[in-house]
């Protein structure tokens, strides 16, 4: 028994299809994962400096 090639490669090219999506979606996951820790370690840094400055300047500037 062999399958008409036309569903075989309707089968692959979905297939296919499904896999170059999953990565798309796992590239855009991973780059979202980036801008999530890059904004997390820009947030944190600033909080620290903030931080930092209210107890140098606590008088002179009120923040």
């Amino acid at each position: 028994f062999r399958p008409p090639l036309g569903s075989f490669y309707v089968g692959f090219t979905s297939n296919l299809q499904a896999h170059v999506s999953l990565d798309k979606a796992e590239s855009q996951n991973s780059l979202n994962n980036m801008i999530w820790c890059v904004n997390e370690m820009f947030h944190v840094k600033h909080r620290i400096m903030r931080n930092h400055l209210k107890e140098n300047y606590r008088e002179k500037l009120y923040l």
